[in-house]
């Protein structure tokens, strides 16, 4: 898998597991653990976009991909502007966005292994 210039995706896990499993939880530090996984899922999702780059290289369904990822970053924005909405201006405003972007991020990544695999 290609592998995103500065970022040890490891180190990033561990921290997470280290700061955010064990934290004492208020709404600062589940905000704060919350931006961390979404930059985690962001960055595991461009890694997989990347490699289904290489992966389709010369296959048919390699030029629609910088399309599909300019539409699914639409999508994110929209979808998790609205998830954050309800709580706009609030403390939970921030924790609810992040956990929409991480989730979204699992579904595009989990869309790009699926592109790589299949057959052509």
């Amino acid at each position: 898998m290609a592998r995103i210039e500065g970022w040890d995706a490891d180190r990033e896990i561990a921290v997470d597991i280290a700061t955010c499993d064990r934290a004492e939880f208020n709404q600062l530090t589940t905000n704060q653990c919350w931006a961390r996984r979404q930059r985690i899922r962001t960055l595991e999702a461009l890694e997989a976009y990347s490699w289904a780059l290489g992966a389709t290289r010369g296959r048919p369904d390699h030029a629609f991909l910088p399309a599909a990822l300019s539409a699914w970053r639409r999508y994110r924005d929209a979808t998790c502007a609205l998830a954050g909405a309800a709580y706009k201006g609030g403390s939970m405003e921030p924790m609810t966005v992040a956990s929409c972007h991480a989730n979204r991020a699992i579904e595009w990544t989990t869309e790009m292994y699926l592109v790589i695999r299949t057959p052509r």
